[in-house]
């Protein structure tokens, strides 16, 4: 996160990618550095599966919109089952190298607001943050006796995400020369900085019990990175002019107060559905197929009551007849208790009854239980 005065240089710190031919040099901030980074870690590390998306957003006048798809705006910030905090409705696009990341960065630059004062010809009049989500799939081969043909199984998911912040310019009126909607938007960005200086204040003093994340869009997203499940670094930009000494002052004095908030990173460990449901249905099938083993082994040695049992409930999968001792099971007894409660004046055993018709004969039969039910029918009107 860099903080600092406008024109300060916080962007040029952040996100410029400036490349001079004369000389041939090429200088990249950090959000370049750092996407290279992950690449490079990822491309070296085979045992895992790597899986990396970026978002990139402004907060505009208390305004959330999508730099990378800017006909969305005013999202809004939820939080999760597990406390995080996210944007919901946020455009995530896949990125699988720098070039991907630079070419969003100049994109959502593109989109965002940007005007001219006497302290910066493009001084930003929103935060910008930029999201990079990195997915990290760890595996265990499922043979573990030959492991170059092993089959591999996903355990879980590493999410990891980095927020890279760049404020917008705390500035004074008088020294910028803001008017009309410049001046709202500097009242804007005044307020929401202000409202940061608090939350850190209350998380550096460990007798203020509450923090006021929800007075500003920016504090609220931030939660986590103010103290939470979070390694937070913060950057200050200062200007190098004795006009700006109160400035650079009060930004010195933001920074050493937020060098007393504490935080603590815990790992991100989620399940994959996908992964969950492959292995329920991998278990189901075994335990099916370990069952169907155990009936046709034991068909032959058990008693025939418990064989007809057997194939009264083949259709059904989920339930079986006989357990691994050979014995008839509970649900089993049920479903011959109610059997033979149902169907008990037939003068034989359900088990010895035996039907061996045609389909012709089947709907002479249908067709002379209609009529007879019909003449009874009449029968009892004309009564």
């Amino acid at each position: 996160m860099a903080y600092g005065q406008t024109g300060a240089g916080k962007t040029y710190t952040l996100a410029d990618v400036v490349i001079n031919d004369a000389i041939q040099s090429r200088v990249e901030g950090i959000i370049p550095r750092s996407a290279a980074n992950i690449f490079e870690y990822a491309s070296n590390d085979k045992n895992h599966e790597y899986h990396i998306s970026m978002s990139y957003i402004q907060i505009y006048m208390e305004t959330i919109q999508d730099l990378l798809n800017p006909e969305t705006t005013n999202l809004q910030i939820r939080e999760a089952e597990d406390g995080g905090i996210f944007i919901a409705g946020v455009h995530e696009i896949e990125v699988k190298s720098l070039e991907d990341v630079v070419t969003l960065l100049m994109l959502g630059d593109c989109n965002r607001q940007c005007a001219f004062t006497k302290l910066n010809a493009h001084s930003s009049r929103s935060h910008a943050i930029v999201i990079i989500t990195v997915e990290k799939k760890t595996f265990s081969l499922l043979d573990s006796t030959n492991s170059s043909e092993g089959r591999r199984i996903s355990k879980g998911i590493l999410v990891g995400k980095l927020f890279l912040v760049d404020l917008a310019g705390s500035e004074r009126l008088k020294k910028s020369g803001s008017e009309g909607l410049r001046a709202v938007e500097a009242m804007s960005v005044n307020m929401s900085l202000t409202a940061l200086g608090k939350c850190i204040s209350a998380r550096a003093d460990p007798s203020i019990t509450h923090v006021p994340f929800r007075d500003s869009k920016l504090t609220r997203l931030l939660q986590e990175s103010l103290g939470g499940n979070t390694k937070t670094s913060l950057i200050i930009n200062i200007a190098p002019c004795c006009d700006h000494i109160q400035e650079t002052l009060s930004s010195l004095k933001f920074g050493i107060r937020a060098m007393k908030v504490g935080s603590r990173a815990i790992l991100n460990f989620e399940e994959e559905f996908r992964v969950l449901n492959r292995h329920l249905q991998e278990n189901t099938q075994s335990k099916d197929k370990q069952a169907g083993n155990d009936t046709k082994s034991h068909n032959q040695g058990v008693n025939p009551e418990s064989h007809i049992d057997a194939q009264t409930n083949s259709g059904s999968k989920c339930s079986n007849i006989l357990d691994h001792k050979g014995k008839v099971s509970r649900r089993a007894e049920r479903n011959i208790l109610k059997k033979s409660t149902k169907e008990p004046d037939f003068g034989q055993d359900s088990k010895d009854v035996s039907v061996n018709c045609g389909e012709e004969e089947i709907r002479e039969l249908q067709r002379a239980y209609k009529k007879h039910y019909v003449d009874e029918l009449q029968n009892v009107q004309v009564k």
